[in-house]
């Protein structure tokens, strides 16, 4: 499952994607850490969930973090967990995939 090709520079669409391939829309991930553009438009479901992380650690299901990086144009930082087995995790920094296991214990 770590076996993703993760192109240059990483969309919000391209997380959303795997995300929906390898876990259902009812998981629980902790969000630490969050920081996309906004693009051309940003979109209302984006703008919440920057609010909800901004500066605090936040949980959030599968559904409405892909429903809101869909129209993300490029994903700058998420550092995120899966709340019931940490070892699940996806963390990208600068731009660029930094660590990740979507494997379950």
């Amino acid at each position: 499952m770590n076996s993703e090709k993760w192109d240059f520079p990483i969309t919000g669409k391209q997380v959303s994607n795997v995300l929906k391939r390898h876990f259902g829309p009812g998981e629980d991930w902790e969000i630490s850490f969050f920081d996309v553009p906004s693009g051309d438009s940003s979109s209302s479901l984006l703008d919440a969930l920057r609010e909800k992380v901004s500066g605090r650690k936040c949980r959030v299901l599968t559904a409405e973090l892909c429903e809101a990086l869909e129209d993300a144009p490029q994903v700058w930082i998420l550092d995120m967990r899966l709340a019931s087995d940490s070892g699940v995790v996806l963390y990208i920094e600068d731009g660029e995939m930094f660590d990740i296991n979507l494997a379950k214990a």
